[in-house]
């Protein structure tokens, strides 16, 4: 993307582990999902630590308009509100019993974002943890465009979302082929070793057991998409 700096990246274990787990980020992270017992999905413990790990390197700072789409009752949420002193604005379409939410709306469409005051340059970070998946290829790529749009000249996208060998509908969700998240997000990926990075969450200490219980299995051939993250920076 012309004005940008882009890294797109699988979630790897290999770079997050560290940081997750002997860091201690991820426990402290979960202490911040609403869900019962503090649950959180079965790959975020990649997603959340890299959304956190990025932040790490970014000056975060209380005056700030930071926006999280998709946020739910999320953990990293409320986990960057605690440890660097914000106020996030929080997105979704739907509400829960408890959540983040502070607006409802369907943020592909860039007439929510004018409505909700987001206009062009006028935001500094928006983030998203795998919520753009959950929408057509047509409309991540547009969700994207939007989104960089809003953001303010230095601002940062952070967003994860998910990758699998070739773009398909799952339930609930698309996951995109390598060559449609380097179109949408505009670079071309970090080290793509997908299955190595595939064989490393099937070994991870905590994926297998996490999916387990989410779905009741575990074959051969799952998991049947990887995490990957995009950090964008606007120059202009």
């Amino acid at each position: 993307m012309n004005g940008h700096h882009t890294m797109i990246e699988l979630l790897d274990p290999i770079n997050i582990d560290s940081f997750a787990y002997d860091g201690g980020h991820l426990n402290r992270i979960r202490q911040f999902s609403l869900l019962p017992n503090h649950r959180i999905g079965w790959n975020y413990c990649m997603d959340y630590s890299w959304i956190a790990m990025k932040c790490s390197n970014i000056e975060m700072k209380s005056c700030m308009r930071i926006i999280d789409i998709g946020c739910g009752p999320g953990a990293i949420h409320g986990y960057l509100e605690d440890t660097y002193g914000l106020e996030i604005i929080g997105i979704d379409l739907h509400r829960w019993e408890k959540d983040y939410v502070d607006i409802m709306g369907d943020f592909t469409d860039s007439q929510s974002w004018n409505k909700h005051g987001f206009k062009s340059n006028s935001v500094d970070i928006i983030l998203s943890t795998s919520a753009f998946e959950h929408n057509c290829p047509p409309d991540h790529k547009r969700l994207v465009e939007i989104c960089m749009n809003s953001l303010r000249p230095g601002g940062h996208l952070l967003a994860t979302f998910a990758v699998a060998p070739a773009t398909i509908e799952t339930p609930g969700q698309w996951n995109l082929s390598r060559e449609h998240a380097e179109e949408f997000y505009g670079e071309r990926f970090y080290c793509f070793d997908y299955q190595g990075c595939w064989q490393r969450w099937k070994e991870h200490r905590e994926i297998p057991s996490g999916y387990r219980e989410r779905y009741g299995k575990w074959s051969a051939d799952d998991p049947p998409f990887l995490s990957a993250g995009a950090h964008i920076v606007k120059f202009f």
